[in-house]
């Protein structure tokens, strides 16, 4: 769900407005209600006007480990799910995104390196 926080000059009082569901679960496995999706982040991509959502998508037992990426007209939806991929083929757990208006989408993941011994 989606809550707009605003002020009013006046009273100096927040407001907080329930703006509806961002992204409907269950149109596609990934965000299906037994998954994770989490850490959602959206940006707003000036060349097509489009507002991007970027998200952590999961499996209960944190083994898939992937990104997520849905689109919206609005940047607080509806976004319309377009799937998940592991960036450069590694798992995906936390990210950060940035965008700067002269070069392409920066995605930083942190990659964890496991040693069993």
């Amino acid at each position: 769900m989606i809550f707009i926080e605003s002020e009013t000059s006046s009273h100096e009082q927040h407001v907080i407005l329930h703006a509806g569901l961002a992204l409907k679960g269950g149109s596609h496995p990934d965000i299906d209600p037994s998954m994770v999706l989490e850490r959602p982040k959206v940006i707003h991509n000036r060349q097509t006007g489009k507002f991007i959502m970027w998200m952590h998508i999961d499996t209960a037992d944190y083994e898939l480990a992937r990104t997520g990426v849905a689109v919206s007209d609005s940047p607080v939806g509806p976004f319309r799910y377009q799937g998940s991929f592991r960036p450069h083929g590694q798992q995906s757990r936390d990210f950060t995104v940035y965008a700067v208006s002269q070069t392409p989408l920066q995605i930083f993941t942190l990659v964890l390196a496991l040693a069993w011994q």
